[in-house]
């Protein structure tokens, strides 16, 4: 991807993710690549969407929020380049167990939201659990920012995705911060 030196993907891991391991030699180090697929005739459209929210997701740094680098789109792949996902999903762990780490998820949502930026598809598939209990949160592409609100796709491919619904999603009306509140439960 543009901007971000050769990187070699070394195997596919974590697939309900659609992460892949990869090696940066520009700047010496593993990254995660995340690829989508377009279809459709909407494809510039569908990509000038996710390069919008990839551009505001790059400028959320916190600690508990996956850190994004780039975007690129090569015959209808959309690659999205992040730090390296070492962690696992948090659907991988006994839910009781993760009661301690809501937290983490609150503050990394209350950054997004200071940003401007709603998440708006808060399911256990968007939380990554990183070694030490160290939670991120991921999916920004997806995200809902200022104006746009309403103006990105619900994500009917995560199968926990309803369960986590606001009741305003469901109506299909504009989602806030408080929508993001609601689906954390």
């Amino acid at each position: 991807p543009n901007g971000c030196g050769p990187a070699f993907v070394e195997k596919p891991r974590m697939a309900q993710e659609e992460f892949l391991d990869a090696y940066d030699s520009l700047l010496e180090r593993k990254i995660s690549i995340r690829q989508i697929h377009l279809t459709g005739r909407a494809d510039p459209e569908a990509f000038k969407l996710y390069r919008d929210a990839a551009r505001c997701a790059v400028r959320l740094q916190h600690p508990n929020i996956l850190k994004f680098y780039d975007i690129s789109l090569k015959d209808r792949l959309i690659a999205m380049v992040t730090e390296w996902v070492e962690g696992k999903a948090l659907l991988a762990r006994d839910l009781e167990s993760a009661w301690p780490l809501v937290p983490q998820l609150l503050g990394g949502l209350d950054h997004a939201h200071r940003c401007g930026v709603i998440h708006r598809q808060i399911c256990l598939e968007a939380i990554l659990l990183f070694p030490g209990d160290i939670l991120k949160l991921w999916g920004f592409e997806l995200a809902l920012v200022g104006a746009r609100l309403g103006e990105l796709p619900m994500n009917e491919e995560v199968p926990d995705y309803a369960y986590f619904m606001a009741p305003e999603q469901a109506r299909e009306e504009k989602a806030d911060e408080r929508t993001d509140i609601y689906s954390v439960g």
